[in-house]
């Protein structure tokens, strides 16, 4: 099992997976083991069915852990074991539910109590321009085009780049912000 996990772990660097999605798939990859207890390689197509019926009927994961589970092990069985992967695995059905929005009040009180001007710019620029954490903390004054009033996003989730508009308001704000922080670097 060490040795096939060392070959996935080469395997999926080489390909550029993020950190994260290499996390999921080696948990899946386990949980795979741990429910067989013999080598990942002996295992038939059959069982496979087996084991993902058990997960998404006896266990009741939701859609999204299921298609993470069934990805980590199509990639072991496709790239690292060079073996084809061909079983048929229903998934839920997605549930269609919208998402809860902040009121301009409830985002206005949030800004608010922010202790800092910092953390005040870094809400209002994540909330104004529906931003990641993760892509919050990648940006750059140089990402930021006044002019055309645009924000570059790089390296977002997938390790995309994307481009997104910021509110002349949002601007304004974010150079005050840039202004005082500025002034007191120097």
């Amino acid at each position: 099992m060490r040795q096939l996990l060392q070959q996935f772990n080469e395997e999926i660097t080489l390909r550029g997976y993020s950190e994260r999605t290499r996390n999921s798939y080696r948990y899946a990859i386990n949980q795979l083991y741990k429910y067989f207890g013999q080598p990942l390689d002996t295992i038939s197509d059959k069982q496979l069915e087996a084991y993902f019926r058990y997960f998404n009927l006896g266990k009741h994961h939701c859609r999204s852990t299921l298609k993470l589970h069934l990805s980590g092990i199509h990639f072991l069985f496709e790239h690292v074991l060079h073996r084809s992967f061909t079983i048929s695995v229903c998934l839920p059905k997605r549930k269609e539910k919208l998402p809860q929005l902040l009121t301009q009040q409830d985002i206005s009180a949030v800004i608010y109590y922010c202790k800092t001007n910092k953390h005040r710019a870094m809400v209002a620029l994540c909330y104004g321009c529906c931003l990641r954490v993760s892509e919050l903390t990648h940006v750059k004054v140089s990402d930021i085009d006044g002019q055309q009033q645009l924000l570059k996003v790089c390296q977002g989730k997938g390790a995309k780049d994307r481009l997104v508009i910021i509110s002349p308001v949002l601007l304004q704000f974010m150079r005050q912000y840039w202004q005082q922080y500025h002034h007191n670097a120097t």
